[in-house]
């Protein structure tokens, strides 16, 4: 087997030294100065521009693959999940795909849908609601109460629009 890694994250250094250590080459692809690009297992590092970031990945992956035809993808991260499912039938000429199609994987791949089919399969949630923006949030300043619990319903856009990574610290 051989692989690319996609964004590696704390989470997945195991994985990134497990390869490595079993002489499998891993390239890096990330959109920052991933600090695995350092690791002695990295055969190669791809930075790649975050701005329209699935579509210069897809093209960076394309290009890649007459180099790489056969290798896995392995996403680290629900972004690359995403952008995997979404363009499975491309990928899967070049690379070994570890990812379901995306008409399957959209329902677990944001959160709000993960809520609404547990409240029609009658399983608890807590009280949710999904405010489309700062006018819905004044809309429900009186009907909720505080404090209050903010999850977005997908991590990684979160984080794209105010650059804080959940979990991180100061």
């Amino acid at each position: 087997m051989k692989g690319a890694i996609l964004g590696v994250i704390s989470r997945a250094w195991d994985l990134f030294r497990s390869l490595g250590i079993n002489r499998v080459p891993v390239y890096l692809i990330d959109d920052r100065l991933n600090v695995g690009r350092f690791s002695k297992y990295c055969k190669k590092y791809i930075q790649i521009d975050s701005e329209n970031y699935e579509k210069n990945l897809m093209k960076c992956l394309v290009e890649l693959a007459e180099e790489a035809r056969g290798w896995m993808l392995l996403p680290m991260g629900d972004d690359h999940v995403g952008i995997i499912a979404k363009n499975r039938n491309t990928l899967m000429r070049y690379y070994e795909l570890p990812t379901k199609e995306w008409d399957l994987l959209e329902y677990f791949y944001d959160k709000t849908f993960n809520y609404q089919l547990a409240s029609r399969l009658n399983i608890p949630i807590p009280k949710t609601f999904y405010p489309q923006g700062e006018a819905d949030l004044e809309a429900l300043e009186q009907e909720i109460g505080y404090p209050v619990l903010l999850k977005p319903a997908i991590v990684h856009k979160l984080y794209m629009k105010t650059h804080i990574q959940l979990g991180s610290h100061p």
